[in-house]
């Protein structure tokens, strides 16, 4: 089944006093952190594509030196989304409709999770397909959190959503139904939303 990785990575760093997805973690940018696990998630299954959703230059030039990689180049795409400044709600609908590829699921995944596992998102991704669940998440101690996934059923649903409602408000109306991949540590789900929690 075709999955459509979405990296959100277009937020506005309120409460951080900066931009936190150019924030410097051990000499790296923060976002570099999700894209260098969406490039290892490309390159384990050709039935994905990979969609950064996008308004920062650093991150644009990024996503481009990754397309440099010829088993990546027609799978890898950048969106710019101006619109995102208004919301995660702009950034979702971008990623959802942008492109031609029609997949069975899109998996959604934010860029200041510096600590989230490649083999965390790729359990998540393999079990939830295989289970053929309408949608997915990642949990720490029965907390749902990110990376999320949606069956193509949800399309339509994620669409709805306003201004700063996530896809937490779709999936919500579906946990019973949901495949829930526990992570390997706390640390691997905590967005950074100070300076101080990093």
């Amino acid at each position: 089944m075709k999955t459509r990785l979405i990296l959100l990575a277009a937020g506005n760093s309120r409460r951080f006093g900066s931009n936190k997805l150019l924030y410097s973690i051990n000499e790296k940018p923060m976002f570099l952190y999700g894209l260098e696990v969406m490039k290892e998630l490309l390159l384990k299954d050709f039935d994905r594509e990979l969609y950064v959703v996008t308004r920062f230059e650093p991150v644009m030039e990024a996503v481009e030196e990754l397309k440099a990689d010829p088993f990546l180049h027609n799978r890898t795409h950048v969106i710019n989304s101006p619109n995102s400044t208004l919301g995660i709600s702009y950034s979702i609908k971008a990623g959802l409709l942008e492109g031609e590829m029609q997949p069975d699921y899109y998996m959604f995944m934010v860029a200041d999770q510096p600590f989230i596992k490649t083999e965390t998102v790729e359990r998540l991704i393999k079990e939830t397909l295989s289970q053929e669940k309408i949608a997915g998440c990642v949990t720490w101690d029965g907390v749902s959190g990110n990376p999320v996934i949606f069956s193509k059923q949800l399309k339509n649903e994620l669409l709805e959503l306003q201004e700063d409602q996530g896809g937490k408000v779709v999936l919500k109306k579906y946990m019973n139904q949901i495949c829930k991949i526990s992570a390997s540590c706390e640390e691997e789900l905590i967005d950074k939303d100070t300076k101080e929690e990093i």
